[in-house]
């Protein structure tokens, strides 16, 4: 019997757990959406002409997107690979995707030095 009851105890709050994380969070109040809306709207035409000027690449340089992996060779990165040149091509840029031979944290960082230099 006293089993029975920790056990229908244990579920009620497992389920009155499960409740409280399903909730919908508060809604924030009137005045500060309002502000940051006014903010989202002005901060993006202010960023967007400098952003353009600094993504933009100098006439006739290639852009160039390069994704450094854990592990290259295993089948799931040789698939991932397949993906980032078929989306290079998509896009008009060159992509491609690169990692060390073993998992190895310390071989992927000289991978990304040389991308950067």
């Amino acid at each position: 019997m006293r089993n029975k009851v920790l056990v229908v105890l244990s579920a009620l709050v497992v389920l009155a757990l499960m409740v409280a994380c399903a909730a919908p969070a508060a809604p924030a109040p009137a005045a500060d959406e309002g502000a940051a809306a006014a903010e989202a709207t002005e901060a993006p035409a202010e960023e967007t002409a400098a952003d353009a000027a600094a993504e933009a690449p100098a006439d006739g340089e290639e852009l160039n997107f390069t994704t450094v992996v854990k592990i290259a060779g295993i089948n799931w990165f040789n698939r991932m690979e397949e993906g980032v040149v078929a989306w290079g091509e998509e896009n008009g840029v060159n992509a491609n995707l690169v990692g060390p031979a073993e998992a190895d944290a310390a071989q992927q960082i000289p991978i990304i030095e040389d991308l950067i230099a």
